[in-house]
């Protein structure tokens, strides 16, 4: 018996075969396939190509090769790509002039034997619901819609008003010195256009200056405000003044060059003007300072970011505006100088401003041991400082 069902079954699909081959030769058929594939190549919807494909079609269903079922001798449309609700046939029983009706998601139109307007209707709603859906904005969602708020590298409001007034500034200073600014005159513009404290405008000066020349013309004073200042940040500010233009990075060479004015203009350091040498030690403590706070990087290279994460420019500016140096706790007060200072001094026996391992190992009256002493002065340690 299973051997009889499967003769049976060879033999019914060997005449399938036979029946598709003859179906394939049909020129009609061909022209079919044909269209299908270049509808296919072009990315449009494979919906009721029968009817776009000219008078030959009809024959084609007549002859039958185009459907295995044939309902009445009216031929079944070709099979339709998924589209959420299924196609049918209508339970209605048969249209207008006895032509059975399709059923599509709630539509009934004429089975694709006597396809006429009908048809071509149904091919506009198939290729309507095949094709992409676009959504087209409503009132609601353009009354709803809400403004950007995030502009990358656009500049804020209150960093376009403080050019203007910036800009307002310059021409001021410009109008009342048309030749230029010489030293004296050129403060303002570091102060109020740069924002920089008064001790940094003789630096400034020193950069923007040509050789041979005592003023700054306004085209230099232009060029580094467009390329450094405008819409820039305090702290980038600061970070472009201070760094030398062959490094992306603040070394404490460059500290020391841009404060040693500070010790010769501010009235809470008059009394070190006598003794050089304090001075020099005073200016190492607070450079070595501001590195121990924000160096994170612990590579002697203070970066941009350092200086946004920083105080410094505050403290500057507060270092600026405050004659008592020693009310300024962050970095600059010289009493803090002071006690690292006689500190340290009680700890080099040979004052050579060095702290080797014999002279570390008295700090806290001998409560180190030698392996901790060993560790912080190690090559490998990752700070070593002159006032500990």
């Amino acid at each position: 018996m299973a051997a009889q069902d499967e003769r049976l079954v060879c033999s019914s699909q060997a005449k399938l075969d036979e029946l598709f081959l003859h179906w394939l030769s049909l020129p009609e058929a061909q022209q079919y396939v044909l269209t299908l594939l270049t509808n296919a190549r072009k990315g449009k919807p494979l919906v009721n190509v029968i009817a776009d494909s000219g008078s030959s079609a009809p024959h084609l269903l007549e002859a039958g090769g185009l459907s295995p079922k044939n309902r009445g001798g009216i031929a079944s449309p070709p099979p339709r790509s998924p589209t959420g609700r299924s196609h049918k046939l209508s339970p209605e029983g048969p249209g207008k002039d006895g032509v059975p009706m399709w059923v599509d998601g709630g539509h009934t139109a004429p089975a694709s034997g006597a396809m006429g307007k009908e048809g071509a209707h149904e091919d506009a709603v198939m290729a309507d619901r095949q094709a992409p859906a676009v959504r087209k904005p409503t009132a609601t969602a353009v009354a709803a819609h809400i403004p950007r708020f995030f502009t990358p590298r656009q500049p804020s409001k209150d960093a376009v008003d403080s050019a203007q007034g910036e800009m307002s500034e310059i021409d001021c200073l410009f109008s009342a010195n048309p030749s230029g600014l010489t030293n004296e005159s050129f403060k303002p513009f570091a102060v109020k256009v740069c924002g920089f404290p008064s001790f940094f405008a003789q630096e400034l000066f020193g950069k923007l200056v040509l050789p041979g020349q005592s003023v700054v013309t306004r085209a230099k004073c232009m060029q580094w405000w467009e390329v450094h200042m405008k819409h820039k940040k305090p702290e980038v500010r600061l970070f472009h003044l201070l760094r030398d233009p062959k490094n992306q990075f603040v070394t404490r060479a460059d500290w020391k060059r841009r404060l040693a004015v500070l010790l010769d203009t501010h009235p809470g350091l008059d009394f070190l003007k006598a003794t050089p040498e304090f001075q020099d030690r005073y200016l190492e403590c607070v450079v070595e300072r501001i590195y121990y706070v924000n160096n994170r990087a612990c590579n002697d290279k203070l970066s941009v970011h350092d200086l946004t994460l920083s105080n410094l420019v505050r403290v500057l500016k507060y270092v600026d505006e405050e004659q008592d140096i020693n009310k300024v706790l962050d970095y600059f007060s010289y009493e803090h100088f002071y006690v690292l200072y006689c500190k340290f001094w009680e700890l080099d026996a040979d004052h050579d401003f060095l702290l080797d391992r014999d002279d570390l190992v008295k700090l806290c009256n001998y409560t180190l041991t030698y392996r901790i002493v060993d560790r912080c002065v190690c090559v490998n340690a990752w700070c070593v400082c002159v006032f500990v």
